[in-house]
């Protein structure tokens, strides 16, 4: 569908969206505009102008807007959100979401307002939202583009986590539980070939519905090798990490969240947690972080986790394609492997899932 036309019935629309004015005169600048703006980046607000400040990124344009909002403690930002290149006939986006607020400049990190409150809005309601989701901001100099700061992922239409559809998934054939996989690391490509870790994939954190895949809650989202303390889910947990205290995101611990969420689709197993014993061993000497683990607290983690990384094996389900099973078996333990320089990069798995699909009969 042509852009302009797009737009244009977005204009057409706006009437009946709690819109401000500025959001409006914002809109309508973008679609007078529409052709010069596809080879920018960002758009800082112009008061003469009455215009806020957006930017844009895959053809689909983010607006922060001024209404604040309380939510408990804390004071969110209106944003409004649409896609430029949707296909005829569906809904262009028209939905609002919040933002935290960076007063020194746009925000200082997104996420839902909760996800409670995001499970509650969009679940078993057909919308079709565009959720661009955002994680930690550094400090944002007026000339540099934000799209090289900070990058997630939007969701298009919002469906129900993984986690939601436990019996639906274990139900799966192996090459749609495949397919499903597929696509999430996907969409761990997007991010991490823009420099930036998720820090939290887990099944609560996967969107999906009859047609499309999303990766969600970008809470924990940072840039690749900073420095920013360790969080995310303990069953998800980057074991290596847990055991060194490293503190640095990396890709590599983004790898053993994937793997962990792998085995639990693959599988349909979502209630058994493989390093369990090594985590209880370990959670103790968190609360000081000063403390080294002790050596034999150390080597009894590594050989729990040598034990079950070992136990790994997909059922056969179909005897003609018993290779692939086998290659695939061998590629999430090499994800799980306790040296992060072993581990295998999103893209390495992204080829080598491409490679064995290839030979499936």
């Amino acid at each position: 569908m042509n852009v302009q036309l797009q737009l244009t019935r977005l204009l057409t629309d706006i009437e009946k969206q709690v819109f401000t004015e500025r959001d409006k005169t914002t809109i309508q600048f973008i679609a007078n505009n529409v052709n010069s703006l596809l080879d920018n980046t960002i758009y800082l607000k112009n008061e003469a102008l009455n215009i806020h400040s957006f930017f844009l990124f895959n053809h689909s344009f983010f607006i922060v807007s001024t209404p604040k909002v309380i939510h408990g403690n804390k004071t969110l930002k209106k944003g409004i959100i649409f896609q430029l290149n949707a296909p005829p006939l569906k809904p262009t986006f028209k939905t609002v979401i919040y933002v935290k607020e960076n007063l020194e400049f746009f925000f200082h990190y997104q996420q839902m307002v909760n996800q409670k409150v995001f499970y509650e809005n969009f679940h078993d309601k057909y919308v079709t939202p565009q959720v661009f989701f955002f994680g930690p901001q550094d400090k944002i100099k007026i000339q540099k583009p934000l799209v090289t700061k900070k990058l997630i992922t939007f969701v298009e239409r919002v469906g129900k986590s993984i986690n939601l559809q436990r019996k639906k998934i274990r139900a799966f054939h192996w090459q749609n539980k495949l397919e499903l996989i597929t696509k999430i690391v996907d969409l761990i490509k997007i991010m991490h070939a823009n420099g930036f870790v998720h820090r939290d994939i887990k099944p609560h954190n996967i969107v999906t519905n009859l047609t499309s895949t999303y990766l969600i809650d970008g809470e924990f989202v940072t840039q690749v090798d900073k420095k920013s303390g360790q969080c995310g889910t303990i069953r998800y947990f980057d074991l290596a990490n847990a055991i060194s205290y490293d503190e640095t995101a990396s890709m590599a611990s983004d790898i053993w969240s994937l793997a962990y969420t792998i085995f639990e689709i693959f599988t349909g197993n979502f209630n058994t947690n493989l390093f369990r014993l090594a985590q209880q061993k370990i959670h103790p000497f968190f609360p000081n972080r000063l403390n080294e683990i002790e050596p034999l607290t150390k080597k009894y983690c590594e050989t729990i986790h040598h034990f079950h990384v070992n136990t790994i094996s997909f059922k056969v389900e179909d005897k003609k394609n018993e290779p692939f099973f086998a290659g695939f078996t061998e590629l999430v333990k090499q994800m799980f492997t306790l040296d992060k320089t072993n581990r295998p990069t999103i893209f390495e798995i992204s080829d080598r899932i491409k490679q064995l699909q290839s030979n499936i009969k």
